[in-house]
Formats: C-alpha cells, structure tokens, sequence
C-alpha cells in the first residue's frame, strides 16, 4: 500500500437513475482523485458476477466502501450476492488468505426513513446492530470496520441539503485517504459523519 490510499467505491442501486442522494453522491465520487467508482447494477444486471474481476479489482485499492440504499435494515440483494460470491475461501478468508486483510470498510448508506426509525424504546441508536453482518464480516475477513456513513430521510432533504451531502460524502472518500487516517480514530462512535465532525473541531481547536 501507498502513503496515499485509494478507494474503491461499491455502488449498488437498483435504481440509481430515480435515485435523490446515491445518484448525485456516485457523480460526486466519481470526480475524487483517486476514488474507482463501480456500479454492480450496470455491470452484472444478470447477477453473473465475475469473481477474478472483482477480486483483482479490490486488490487495486486500500479502501472499500459499499455505497447503497437500505432496504429493510440490509443491502440490496445484488450487493448481497456480490459478497456471498467474493468474498470466498482463500481470497477473504482462510489460513492463507490475504485478498481483504489490511484494508478499510466503510458502509455509505441512505434511508427515507426518519431518525426516529433508528433508535430504541430507549433512545439508544440501532443503527450498530443493523450494521452487525457488515461489522462482523469485516472481522472476519481481517478487515478494518469504520462506522458507517449515513444519510437518513432522504425524502425530505432539499436540493440544496442533498447537493451538502454529495459534497461531505465526496470530503469523506477524500479523508480515507490521508496519510495521517487512523482507523483507531473512528473506533466506539455510531457513524461516520459525526467522527468525522468531531476530527475536524479538534483540528480547528
């Protein structure tokens, strides 16, 4: 790996043309020096993924962060598929296996559901059990978990407010890859936006 990391964006939209915040955060990524944008609903509309290509292709990069809409507190079913068929014995995982370990996941998720869907009887956030599979995955894998970067009630933002939000997840693609990034720095906070609102303040401080 180089001093500077380079990031590869999974994007899995079903139906990225209507979409309000994934589409215009895709188009912002895709204009981020050393950011790969890959779409997974472009490219294997079929679902026949193709695994050598996919793994070399995550080998070409330090940073993984799957970008999708949460559907029902999980992935869209492509992207689900993507990692069953990746993700496989001696590339992911295994004695030998080096394919994933060392490297960063992020999950860069929207929701139109409101906060309110998103906390307990006990206003305490669901949102890291949701992303448990993801966190455990990673572990599994020898991955480095970030929390995730999320967007909530999608269907009430401006064009305004989803043009900010293109721009902090571009800002956010661009952060992964300082020198100085540490992924300790994220480690026991819920997500990834306010982390990295927090890294900023102490930087101004």
């Amino acid at each position: 790996m180089t001093d500077q990391s380079n990031v590869l964006v999974i994007l899995a939209h079903p139906a990225l043309e209507k979409s309000r915040c994934n589409r215009p955060m895709a188009t912002r990524a895709r204009y981020t020096a050393n950011v790969t944008v890959h779409d997974l609903y472009e490219h294997y509309p079929d679902f026949y993924i193709d695994k050598a290509r996919e793994q070399a292709l995550i080998t070409e990069h330090d940073v993984l962060v799957l970008q999708f809409p949460l559907y029902w507190y999980s992935a869209p079913a492509l992207l689900k598929e993507w990692i069953d068929i990746v993700f496989e014995h001696g590339f992911a995982y295994g004695r030998h296996a080096r394919g994933l370990a060392g490297r960063t996941l992020v999950t860069a998720w929207t929701a139109g559901s409101s906060e309110t869907q998103f906390v307990d009887e006990q206003d305490q956030s669901l949102i890291p059990s949701i992303m448990q599979p993801f966190a455990a995955t990673a572990r599994y894998c020898g991955l480095h978990y970030l929390p995730p970067w999320c967007t909530l009630d999608t269907g009430s933002l401006t064009a305004g407010q989803i043009d900010t939000v293109a721009r902090r997840y571009a800002a956010m693609l661009q952060r992964l890859q300082w020198p100085t990034f540490r992924a300790r720095d994220f480690e026991g906070d819920i997500t990834l936006n306010a982390s990295l609102d927090r890294l900023q303040e102490e930087s101004d401080a």
